[in-house]
């Protein structure tokens, strides 16, 4: 799993857990639910089979994790975690896809999600993930990371460079490299002997290149375009953080 490195003790889930799970199968969504409820740390997990439904119960109560699929019938993923997050702003959103290769979508990662596993993930990757996000820092299930690093290599070999827009410069790309981790403008400017207002430009620049909003979008569109290969991505970002673009 591609993560901010935080040492090795174990990363501790706070108490009192709300968490709301949405898949195409009711079967997949109560077992995701047992499994979850199983944490010592989790009060409650709420069930949908629709995107409407998922809204509907996002309505009523408040959760800090919705685990999502990405493939749920009545409305594009984008779409859901746009109007999830008008309900709920602070929910943490992890995606879950589909296990084959040509059906794991990008969208996600254009949603602005704070993770994305496959649907045949060990269940506790998917309990690690919840972890993750819920102390701010962005996830990539390994099998996840791993396919889009095919898909662009395919891409290339066939292709050559398929990147979309055009590409970042040396600085920038080192810029992108330590945002990854989660440090601030500030402390970028600082490692790199750069001012702020510098880095701030340079940031800029990142995110029209890549064509994203914010910082969670350009660490994915990092990965993305080879310029974060090991995902370096494991990166960190407090969402409160990405508004110091």
């Amino acid at each position: 799993m591609a993560i901010m490195s935080r040492g090795e003790s174990q990363v501790v889930m706070p108490s009192g857990m709300k968490i709301l799970v949405g898949t195409r199968s009711p079967i997949f969504s109560r077992g995701i639910a047992s499994y979850l409820e199983a944490e010592a740390e989790i009060c409650r997990v709420e069930t949908a089979t629709s995107a409407a439904q998922v809204l509907e119960v996002a309505r009523r109560f408040q959760h800090d994790v919705a685990i999502v699929d990405t493939l749920l019938p009545d409305v594009d993923v984008v779409t859901l975690c746009r109007r999830l997050r008008e309900v709920q702003p602070l929910v943490k959103i992890i995606a879950i896809g589909d296990t084959a290769l040509d059906s794991v979508s990008l969208d996600p990662l254009r949603a602005g999600v704070d993770g994305y596993v496959l649907s045949d993930c060990d269940p506790l990757e998917l309990v690690d993930a919840v972890r993750h996000v819920l102390r701010g820092e962005i996830v990539l299930s390994t099998a996840v990371n791993s396919i889009f690093a095919q898909r662009t290599s395919r891409l290339r070999a066939v292709g050559g460079d398929q990147r979309r827009g055009p590409a970042l410069t040396t600085r920038e790309a080192q810029i992108l490299e330590v945002l990854a981790t989660g440090k601030s403008n500030f402390a970028i400017a600082s490692a790199l002997g750069l001012s702020e207002r510098t880095v701030e430009n340079h940031i800029h620049h990142i995110f029209r290149k890549l064509s994203v909003h914010d910082r969670t979008q350009a660490i994915f569109a990092g990965v993305r375009e080879g310029y974060l290969p090991t995902a370096r991505a494991r990166g960190a970002l407090d969402r409160s953080d990405a508004v110091t673009s």
